[in-house]
């Protein structure tokens, strides 16, 4: 096996001499393994080798487990670093994802603080079979069934996980010819846990009808992780230019096309979608009856269609602030925003973009309400909301939009219409003007509000 291991790390151009790595250790099998590899290869590569341990306390004996690993570690002279996961004991359920953010989060401070330039972990071929299975079971996207990735960037440096090509039992052979002692994890007994029943009742069954299991594990993960990168590159030479997605483009792509640049559109943002979202998303940016849609993505991101683009977007929370402005007066609504009343635009300002009228002496500005109206005539006026359709607004973008009023009704929707009231005043002597600026760089003005 050590043979065959060094292979493998030289093949795939994991091994760099004179790097500092450090080894999640749990005490159990594979890890002992791992970390005893790579001893065996630390003087011929001069690696700096650490140990990590992350006691869980999910079963009686995790403080006799990382007293064994602390000492085995300091046996060897090695740098060792423990942390105690406090929040498992009170947890009912996701603990096995709460476990593993937890995990990853203290080995990731651990190579900002300490430089490390590889984080090893003890995952083998039987892992790779069952994430592989679970996932599919899980009707996950297409490339989730690649399974555990063997190298990939982690933090400041790499994430290499170097026992892929070998089957749990080659690790209890190489355990027991070198007379290592190790713990076995009682909770891989427990039927509770989904990865437990897949690692119980179906992966005896898959190398049973195939020995050679693992090997095909890895071919297939191969094969997906080529498929992504040939569509990565394909989408982005498609996509090159754009920021969202034109509708009239994309809706003339294959169905092939149309599915899998979706896909890459999200992976390139890093988001992960179930297929039935998928599928969901491809039918209405095809349905001309709906032009304005948007489907959430987390609770301030959301993916939306807005008439001839699709394109995510951060939805803030829109505060019901109103602001009451008198003559004389102005304000910053944004960084890119400015009104005043009866005062003129500063040159440094910019254009103007807009310009009203009232005889009153105190006007009001807040953001839309749904029973607003504008008057277009002195005898038609029109919902907000029907306004928005025909402008083409987008339905996340029109609770941001800003209305003037006075005691007498809506003046103007800011940078979109104007009301029948602000112009009839203004050739009144009376008249006092409203000045609305919009700059496209944020900090025009050197204002943070």
């Amino acid at each position: 096996m050590e043979k065959r291991f060094l292979e493998h790390m030289q093949k795939n151009s994991l091994i760099i001499p004179w790097q500092k790595i450090l080894v999640a250790v749990s005490g159990g099998v594979d890890s002992i393994v791992l970390l005893s590899l790579l001893k065996k290869f630390q003087p011929m590569f001069c690696w700096k080798l650490a140990v990590a341990h992350v006691n869980h306390q999910l079963r009686s004996e995790s403080v006799q487990e990382a007293n064994f690993v602390k000492n085995e570690v300091q046996k060897n002279q090695l740098d060792y670093f423990e942390t105690v996961w406090e929040e498992g004991i009170y947890l009912i359920s996701g603990i096995e994802e709460k476990a593993r953010s937890f995990r990853y989060s203290f080995l990731a401070s651990l190579m900002k603080k300490h430089s490390f330039d590889i984080l090893m972990t003890a995952h083998h071929g039987d892992d790779q079979i069952e994430t592989q299975l679970m996932r599919w079971v899980r009707g996950n996207y297409l490339g989730n069934l690649k399974g555990i990735r063997g190298s990939q960037d982690f933090v400041n440096g790499k994430l290499i996980r170097p026992l892929l090509p070998f089957a749990k039992s080659e690790l209890y052979g190489e355990a027991q010819r070198c007379q290592l002692k190790y713990f076995e994890d009682s909770s891989n007994k427990e039927e509770g846990y989904f990865r437990n029943r897949v690692r119980k009742q179906i992966l005896p069954f898959v190398k049973k009808e195939n020995p050679n299991a693992v090997v095909a594990a890895n071919g297939f993960s191969k094969q997906i992780m080529f498929f992504e990168e040939l569509l990565k590159e394909s989408f982005l030479d498609w996509f090159k230019g754009k920021d969202r997605l034109v509708l009239d483009e994309f809706l003339c792509l294959s169905e092939s096309k149309r599915y899998l640049y979706l896909l890459a559109y999200f992976q390139h943002q890093e988001i992960i979608l179930k297929f039935s979202e998928i599928e969901k998303i491809l039918e209405v940016l095809a349905n001309p009856k709906k032009p304005n849609w948007q489907y959430p993505i987390t609770d301030a991101l959301f993916f939306v269609k807005s008439y001839k683009y699709a394109y995510l977007a951060a939805i803030e929370k829109i505060e019901n602030v109103r602001y009451s402005l008198s003559f004389g007066e102005s304000i910053f609504l944004s960084e890119t925003e400015w009104l005043g009343f009866g005062i003129l635009a500063k040159k440094e300002f910019g254009v103007v973009t807009e310009e009203f009228f009232t005889p009153a002496s105190k006007i009001a500005i807040r953001h839309p309400m749904p029973k607003d109206r504008l008057m277009l005539t002195k005898s038609i006026t029109k919902k907000l909301s029907r306004l928005f359709i025909d402008e083409k607004i987008p339905t996340f973008d029109r609770k941001k939009k800003w209305l003037i009023e006075d005691e007498r009704g809506v003046l103007s929707v800011l940078g979109v219409r104007q009301s029948y009231l602000s112009r009839e005043i203004e050739t009144d002597k009376m008249k006092n003007k409203i000045v609305y600026v919009k700059t496209l760089k944020d900090d025009a003005w050197g204002i943070k509000c």
